[in-house]
């Protein structure tokens, strides 16, 4: 392996030596992951075959919804292919390991998030294989992306990318065994983007089909959901993890699961005979909210409500504990009070309610949700208090995070959300 005659194109003995010293951190797993790939044919084969490779990447066992679109399941069949062909491609055919390094430095190095996007993009740009993906980008490694992407593939990349980390958080991935997945409600998240990034008024319905230039998704993206660029690296690392440490090997004939399931958008439709399901509730906490309010936090309040939204299993220990439900634990200052207080770890609060028609004077039947974030749980003061990982949001029917830049402007910015929320669901 590590003395293997063969070298990588573009690969020097050198810097082969630099990138295993670079990498000493992950090497243990690497060399397993690529003894255990390159050894699924010929024990004494010092190479992957690039095929190989491409199934093991594969998002098998995760099973999407019937309702999801066909352009979806493109992208969902293409993942593997995709990435193999964007970090670890020759004209060879066969990675030996100073590429397999090098792919993995190249997918997983460090940098900044305007970066880590990039690569995000140009798997789904030159890791094409049988479908044009995002036909709109152009890009090299070494240039800026160019073009548009469409609201529904943006939709799409969006799931793919919740689908990595979800499988990013499986901790057992058997390929016999289906795992069936409620896709997330990202109405909310698309829609922001959307009118932030057209200009549109927040009530203007869109259809799928507009185009929506690469260069302001870009700002977008990093000032809104920055976090989501790390899905790519969380997923590879995964899997080179579990090749290193699974004993079986991958056949030939192992391909990606494709099936289907009614969609869903709430947590709590998780399968109802697991044990934390059972325990958390989340109501207005969706998927696609926790998701979306992780995206944006970049601490560890972020980190746990992501691992909550891609727990597909319940099991994971971030697992958000309901304090006060109203429907739950009655109204009242006080019912409430009696549950929060003295919590001191990281809050969230969510508020829904229902527009009223000024000028009837009624109900307009339009809902939103806002909520609020509190680092340090609620205290009761004549004063007021918090630091600056308070938050607000508006959760539907758009997302918005409004970071603490100033009381009154932050209250006028909520107002307008929901004001515009009465136009938006009517």
């Amino acid at each position: 392996m590590g003395n293997s005659a063969s070298t990588s194109e573009g690969v020097s003995d050198q810097g082969y030596s630099q990138l295993e010293r670079k990498l000493q951190a992950d090497l243990t797993y690497l060399k397993r992951a690529f003894t255990h790939l390159s050894a699924s044919k010929d024990a004494n084969q010092q190479s992957i075959p690039l095929s190989t490779l491409e199934r093991a990447f594969n998002l098998a066992p995760l099973n999407v919804a019937d309702s999801a679109p066909s352009t979806l399941l493109s992208f969902i069949s293409e993942i593997g292919p995709a990435l193999t062909r964007t970090f670890f491609n020759n004209n060879s055919g066969q990675v030996d390991w100073p590429l397999f390094l090098s792919g993995f430095d190249m997918c997983c190095k460090q940098g900044l998030g305007a970066v880590k996007l990039k690569s995000l993009f140009l798997v789904f740009v030159k890791g094409k294989y049988k479908h044009e993906l995002l036909p709109g980008l152009q890009g090299e490694v070494d240039e800026d992306l160019t073009g548009f992407v469409t609201m529904s593939q943006l939709q799409d990349v969006f799931l793919i990318c919740w689908l990595l980390m979800c499988h990013s958080r499986l901790e057992n991935v058997q390929d016999s065994e289906e795992l069936y997945v409620p896709l997330p409600n990202l109405r909310p998240l698309l829609a922001s983007c959307y009118a932030a990034i057209t200009g549109a008024p927040a009530d203007t319905a869109w259809t799928g089909k507009e185009e929506i230039k690469v260069e302001k998704l870009t700002s977008w993206i990093l000032a809104t959901i920055p976090s989501i660029t790390e899905s790519i690296e969380q997923y590879v690392k995964c899997h080179i993890q579990r090749l290193g440490s699974e004993k079986k090997n991958i056949k030939s004939e192992d391909k990606p699961a494709v099936q289907a399931m009614e969609a869903a958008d709430k947590m709590e439709n998780v399968p109802k005979d697991l044990e934390k399901a059972k325990a958390v509730d989340p109501g207005l906490l969706t998927f696609g909210t926790a998701w979306a309010i992780g995206l944006f936090l970049r601490d560890s309040s972020g980190s746990n409500l992501v691992a909550a939204a891609c727990d597909l299993l319940g099991s994971s220990t971030s697992y958000p504990t309901l304090l006060y439900r109203v429907s739950t634990h009655g109204r009242g200052i006080s019912r409430f009070w009696t549950r929060v207080e003295g919590y001191k770890a990281p809050l969230l609060m969510l508020i829904s309610g229902t527009s009223i028609d000024y000028d009837k004077n009624e109900p307009s039947g339009a809902k939103w949700v806002v909520g609020v974030l509190v680092p340090g749980g609620f205290e009761n003061k004549e004063v007021f208090y918090g630091n600056s990982g308070c938050c607000l949001f508006a959760i539907s029917p758009f997302f918005l995070p409004l970071r603490s830049t100033g009381l009154i402007q932050d209250r006028r910015e909520l107002d307008s959300v929901v004001h515009q929320g009465k136009n938006v669901c009517g």
